[in-house]
């Protein structure tokens, strides 16, 4: 499975546990774009839009600077998109998500109702 975040994105390894994640300079200009199978991003705009255009698992990052609209804002376009958000995660957080995206299970619109 070919999981890519960006060079800058403050993420450790340690953080990412087992998982194998390809650290790219440029994600939307790389020549493997098309052989990604998820990537883990910060809110960048024209990145999001790249890799939802491609339908590409995506995990978005904040670091918890990030308006709360913007937030909500991101998380409704998972209802269209293989879309999930965290607002300034920590370890758990990431594994969990992490989980997610290599099990194949992240669909758009797979939705919890709240309780």
């Amino acid at each position: 499975m070919q999981i890519a975040m960006p060079e800058h994105l403050g993420i450790t390894e340690s953080a990412l546990g087992t998982t194998i994640i390809s650290r790219w300079d440029n994600i939307s200009n790389n020549s493997e774009l098309r052989s990604l199978d998820a990537a883990i991003i910060p809110p960048e705009p024209q990145l999001i839009q790249c890799l939802t255009g491609r339908h590409v698992p995506t995990l978005i990052v904040t670091s918890g600077n990030l308006e709360k609209s913007k937030i909500t804002e991101l998380r409704k376009l998972s209802h269209e998109h293989p879309l999930l958000v965290l607002d300034d995660p920590d370890g758990e957080d990431l594994r969990l998500a992490l989980g997610t995206l290599v099990s194949g299970t992240m669909q758009a619109g797979n939705i919890l109702p709240r309780i």
